[in-house]
């Protein structure tokens, strides 16, 4: 039979006895907390069999917990209530094993040049040893090998946070190194180095954070040593010097909890209700069940009834929060409109989750609060989801404008105008706003960057975000030059034109977000090579392009000279937030390419498309959407990528009769979540607009924006920015054009 016992408090036996023990913790659990935190259902649900509902009583095996200890999740922060001082040092092996802590220790060398002093070299050696040894169990001869590292090196923060932690936790069936004075002590030092570390690396924060955590346990499991526990003072400067450490955990890596548990601890026995319960109600946020650990620790007792207030309100605002939640699942219901058998199946699994979520309701205790809250955001998920792609699926023709040659479509930043790029046959450049309500022409802008009216994609256009300005681009008619002009369409007034270095008329045009530079792509004249260009709108000047993005486009991109075909094979995007570039071109297959625009490439990708190459960023500038058709030339390739880290999050490939080819634009909707792709049809050569629904990757529906024959046709779209409208235009080049407007059926 196990032996019974609670957790480690002020008033048990010494450290070392409890550390000697079972690691098996039995309590009663109350009835008050059970009415209010978790009722009988709730405490089986989180603890399974360690919960007895008959006698009330919680096992919890804190030591067990060990066991399933994965490879990844091996930290006191994953942990979370489940840590215990009895497996600090499992905790240490487990990260020996996993090698967490020799992928910092290597950069550490590589950045002190560690390994080109002989005796730091030594000194290394020497942790390896003991950190071998440790991994085996062999805590008396990682111990001496930890100490002789310290003697090569007495300033390193490991062999110094290893040694704390040994005289800290070391104890087994065979030995027992723990000393609690030299742990503090060591931890000390730790902390120490620690804080330089964090001057030169960043992310050292999670190691200095827990050398604070293990000071703290250091100081305060000191209070139940015989020579200190009958002196007051001295028990009061301990607990004070261990809170003020759990404090600096808190502040230097706030993803410890436990260092948020042990600071409510340290104040609930130093006097202080009003930092137990804020930092107990942080740990808990965390994880729940530091509700039942503080029910059983006798620390807290002194302040118990500030707990059990903490206890209530928890509930209460979790209430709160569920009753709200449970309103916006029966609305997202009944907006579910049946228009197939799907739709059926969705009404059913919301009305079920809804239910579940009800009878949690009723019970109201702080954990039923908790579990009803994925019922009823699954239930909000997948009504929402429903709802939002029947909007797109059933929406309706809302105008049709008829024009002659002009550019895509772009909306102003509230979503009531369209703008147009038209020429005459005079050559002159003419901008048209029109209002998407009454289809209106507002008004029009000319100006003089247009020289070949039949090169439609040589000259770009983008609003700044606040849509009080137009950036056109294209060639001068008077001195062939690279010229960028900057309107302002509320003035209806040229404000500034900006001259390129050494380029013919860019192919793609992107402004940042600020609306203070521009970044173009082109080629130079004759096509000796590729060349981005970054302006500084401001001072009506180009900036040099950061060396490392020159040199790769020279090197790799080999842009096809054809006017015709330039932006189809070269595309640039620039993320929302102003941060990225995306570079799309020929190389050995289209290489997609994604730059810091100030510290350099972040990731490449070979792309498997081989023509018809678009690529675009989300408005939350997380994804890249890139777009051709493969290889064969036999479907549509569509893959979705997360914009920092070049993972690709999913392919969307429509074979045959779906796919399309000669896409001319490929669009975000404002709220990121579908996507609009214009093009024609592969086999019987139709024009067509896709809308994908990103979230879970489907193709939600096809519209056909032109019915009648028309002799090569494109199609470009565009949402806009409020999300309620969805452009697209018919060019036929030389003869008359439309812009369609698509409605959600609201």
């Amino acid at each position: 039979m196990p032996i019974y016992e609670e957790l480690f408090y002020l008033g048990t036996g010494r450290y070392i006895d409890f550390m000697r023990s079972s690691k098996l913790i039995c309590a009663e659990i109350s009835g008050q907390t059970q009415e209010i935190v978790a009722g009988n259902d709730e405490l089986v649900r989180e603890f399974g069999k360690g919960f007895d509902t008959t006698n009330r009583t919680l096992e919890w095996g804190f030591s067990n917990v060990a066991d399933g200890l994965s490879e990844i999740s091996s930290a006191i922060e994953d942990l979370r209530a489940d840590f215990n001082y009895n497996i600090g040092l499992v905790i240490e092996q487990m990260q020996i094993q996993n090698k967490l802590i020799t992928e910092v220790i290597e950069k550490l060398d590589t950045i002190h040049k560690t390994l080109e002093t002989p005796l730091l070299t030594q000194a290394r050696e020497f942790y390896r040893i003991g950190a071998e040894r440790l991994q085996r169990g062999l805590l008396d001869k990682a111990l001496e090998a930890f100490l002789k590292a310290e003697e090569k090196n007495d300033a390193d923060f490991f062999t110094e946070f290893q040694l704390g932690k040994l005289y800290l936790y070391g104890i087994d069936e065979d030995d027992n190194v723990i000393d609690l004075q030299k742990a503090k002590k060591h931890l000390r030092l730790a902390i120490r180095y620690g804080k330089g570390e964090l001057k030169v690396l960043h992310d050292f924060n999670r190691w200095a954070g827990e050398a604070c955590f293990h000071a703290a346990i250091a100081c305060y499991v000191q209070v139940n040593e015989p020579e200190i526990k009958e002196n007051p003072a001295e028990v009061k400067r301990l607990l004070e010097e261990a809170r003020n450490f759990a404090k600096e955990s808190c502040e230097i890596y706030p993803q410890i909890s436990e260092a948020y548990y042990h600071y409510a601890k340290f104040s609930a026995l130093l006097g202080d209700s009003e930092n137990t319960v804020s930092n107990l109600e942080k740990a808990v946020t965390m994880d729940r069940r530091y509700c039942i650990k503080a029910e059983i620790d006798k620390d807290f007792d002194a302040v118990r009834t500030k707990v059990i207030e903490l206890y209530e309100k928890l509930r209460k605002d979790s209430e709160i929060k569920a009753k709200e939640l449970l309103g916006q699942a029966k609305k997202h219901l009944s907006n579910i409109y049946v228009y197939s058998e799907d739709g059926k199946q969705v009404k059913a699994e919301a009305e079920k989750l809804i239910q579940n979520a009800e009878i949690l309701i009723e019970k109201n205790t702080y954990f039923s609060n908790l579990d009803e809250i994925p019922y009823l955001n699954r239930a909000i998920e997948i009504s929402s989801s429903y709802y939002e792609k029947g909007l797109w699926i059933n929406c309706i023709p809302y105008k049709t404008l008829i024009l002659k040659n002009f550019e895509p479509v772009i909306f102003s930043s509230d979503g009531k105008f369209l703008v147009c790029r038209s020429y005459d046959r005079s050559l002159s450049n003419l901008i048209q706003i029109w209002d998407t309500n009454d289809g209106r022409l507002l008004k029009t802008l000319e100006g003089n960057v247009l020289k070949n009216k039949f090169s439609i994609d040589r000259h770009p256009i983008t609003f700044s975000p606040d849509g009080k300005f137009l950036a056109i681009g294209g060639e001068g008619r008077s001195n062939d030059k690279d010229l960028i002009e900057i309107w302002d369409i509320i003035d209806n007034r040229l404000i500034r034109t900006l001259e390129g270095k050494e380029t013919n008329s860019p192919i793609s045009l992107a402004l940042s977000p600020d609306g203070k530079f521009l970044v173009t792509a082109g080629f130079s004249y004759y096509g000796k090579y590729d060349l981005i260009q970054i302006f500084d709108v401001n001072d009506s000047s180009w900036r040099n392009t950061p060396y490392k993005i020159e040199r790769f486009l020279r090197d790799n991109i080999k842009g096809w000279i054809d006017n015709r075909y330039m932006i189809e094979n070269w595309p640039i995007a620039l993320s929302p937030d102003g941060k990225l570039l995306a570079i799309g071109g020929e190389s050995s297959g289209n290489l997609i390419e994604i730059w810091d625009i100030n510290n350099g490439r972040l990731w490449s990708s070979e792309g498997n498309v081989s023509d018809n190459f678009l690529i675009a960023f989300s408005p939350d500038s997380k994804l890249l959407v890139t777009s051709g058709i493969n290889h064969s030339g036999t479907h549509d390739l569509i893959q979705i990528w997360d914009a920092n880290n070049g993972r690709l999050i999913r392919t969307l490939v429509e074979i045959g009769d779906s796919s399309l080819k000669d896409k001319v634009s490929i669009t975000f909707s404002s709220d990121g979540k579908f996507l609009a792709i214009g093009g024609k049809e592969i086999l019987e050569d139709k024009e067509e607009i896709k809308i994908w629904y990103i979230i879970d990757g489907t193709l939600i529906t096809t519209l056909l924006p032109n019915k009648e024959e028309f002799f090569d046709c494109r199609v470009v779209v565009a949402f806009s920015l409020d999300g309620r409208l969805l452009a697209n235009t018919i060019e036929r080049f030389s003869h008359l054009n439309k812009i369609k407007i698509w409605k959600k059926n609201t």
